[in-house]
């Protein structure tokens, strides 16, 4: 008899320890039904907050602050003076009255020095949200002399196209970052397009996300172009 077959009989040897009656489940059950189900509705209305939450407005002094300061020193340093900068993007410096997006060289230093959060869909998503909102804010033919600013905003629509995939985490995510990725379209050459052909078909509602979700402003050259092409 091997090892393995002496320890089999010294364990069938030991007495059974004492039955126990099994436990009413249904009790358990009952008992549990009030704080399970306080704990769904509460997942449910995390869940719901997280998909319908903005990005938090930024105080423009505090933005006016990071910018002066990203001017001269050409650096982003931490991940707050990113998410400043980006919201930024097409806001004027008070003393020069010029934009990062008058600037090519502050504007390539701005979006390669993302690359340290792009890691990070949720950091990197608040950096995103920025450039999109100095995208559609910046007017690319407002000034027919602005080479640099026509450009400009080019890259950044060309960047805003390539980063998008970015911006998602595996599970809960804000409305207007799903809503940028089934219309990545916004960040192509016909921006307006879908929504052009929607209103001429009569779908009235199909530009209210534009509004609600991503909050493009109604200065936005894209309510004009769009106005445009759909007559």
């Amino acid at each position: 008899m091997n090892a393995v077959d002496c320890l089999r009989d010294m364990l069938d040897s030991l007495p059974l320890p004492d039955s126990h009656p099994q436990p009413d489940l249904s009790v358990i059950q009952t008992a549990c039904a009030g704080p399970l189900l306080e704990l769904r509705q509460l997942n449910q209305e995390m869940e719901r907050r997280i998909r319908g939450a903005e990005v938090p407005s930024i105080p423009e002094a505090h933005i006016q602050e990071v910018l002066h300061s990203f001017w001269l020193s050409l650096k982003l340093d931490t991940f707050r003076e990113a998410v400043h900068v980006c919201a930024g993007l097409s806001l004027p410096l008070e003393a020069s009255g010029l934009s990062i997006m008058d600037d090519q060289k502050r504007l390539l230093v701005v979006l390669n020095g993302l690359q340290p959060w792009r890691h990070s869909p949720r950091r990197f998503r608040r950096c995103f949200y920025g450039l999109m909102h100095g995208y559609f804010s910046c007017d690319p033919h407002a000034d027919p002399q602005n080479d640099t600013r026509t450009q400009n905003w080019r890259i950044l629509r060309d960047y805003l196209r390539e980063a998008a995939e970015g911006i998602l985490e595996p599970e809960l995510n804000p409305d207007w970052a799903h809503y940028v990725q089934r219309h990545i379209h916004l960040f192509g050459d016909q921006p307006w397009a879908h929504y052009a052909a929607g209103l001429a078909a009569g779908d009235h509602f199909i530009t209210c996300p534009l509004r609600g979700v991503l909050r493009i402003c109604e200065t936005s050259w894209f309510w004009r172009e769009l106005g445009a092409v759909a007559g």
